[in-house]
């Protein structure tokens, strides 16, 4: 049974990355707009239906880690950060780990595909908003204040700069920017 289990499992990964991998090439040979779910399927030789069952969000999703539960994700960097480090120091720890921010990363294509594609920074944004009760309860939590509008406030406007950092020439020079910025002017720095 558990060779079965393996097996159904490995089987499925495959299938994930094969509708993962097709869609990529597609959207970078020819733009994510210029690209349909029934082309994607063909590529990865593929029912539509199996590509909702793998990315429910549609296409949007099929540029994205879907394995990762951001704000699960974010939560745990809060929870597991360093001594002394403050629930800021640990989300951006987490944002200069991710895509277009990881030191010595080059822009790919798939990241210029998604500061060029509209649609997909409005996803890309979206996830990245998800986080916010996660981040409004630890900020809260951190500086003993209720999630007023002030921790309200914070946690979105910190949410926002892998947003504007990724149209930035240095992506993680502006994160660096942007939370020296926050920091100072929430006294918090």
């Amino acid at each position: 049974m558990t060779d079965e289990v393996g097996l159904r499992t490995r089987k499925k990964l495959r299938t994930r990355e094969a509708i993962s991998n097709a869609a990529l090439g597609l959207f970078i040979e020819r733009g994510y707009e210029n690209v349909t779910l029934s082309e994607i399927a063909r590529a990865a030789e593929v029912s539509v239906a199996t590509v909702f069952s793998y990315f429910p969000d549609g296409k949007d999703a099929l540029v994205f880690e879907q394995d990762e539960d951001r704000p699960a994700a974010i939560a745990e960097a809060i929870q597991t950060r360093g001594d002394g480090a403050s629930v800021m120091d640990a989300v951006e720890a987490f944002i200069l780990s991710r895509g277009p921010f990881r030191k010595g990363n080059a822009a790919t294509p798939v990241q210029r595909l998604i500061a060029e594609t509209a649609p997909l920074r409005a996803y890309a944004q979206k996830r990245w908003a998800a986080c916010e009760p996660v981040l409004r309860s630890a900020l809260a939590e951190e500086s003993r204040r209720p999630e007023d509008v002030n921790v309200r406030a914070l946690a979105r406007y910190v949410l926002e700069i892998p947003e504007i950092a990724a149209q930035d020439a240095d992506p993680r020079a502006t994160v660096g920017q942007l939370f020296t910025r926050l920091r100072a002017g929430w006294g918090i720095a």
